[in-house]
């Protein structure tokens, strides 16, 4: 299965994600990939 982020939430995470990235660049590649995780534990169990 395929994860699509609707375009709504791809312009909400990259504001927030270049707000994190312009205090620390490392800070934004952390919230991004915490952002993916959750995304494919969400797929793996939908209903947990």
């Amino acid at each position: 299965m395929k994860i699509v982020y609707s375009e709504q939430f791809q312009a909400e995470l990259c504001c927030v994600t270049g707000r994190y990235s312009a205090e620390d660049k490392a800070l934004g590649r952390r919230f991004v990939q915490t952002v993916e995780n959750a995304a494919w534990e969400i797929q793996a169990d939908p209903l947990r």
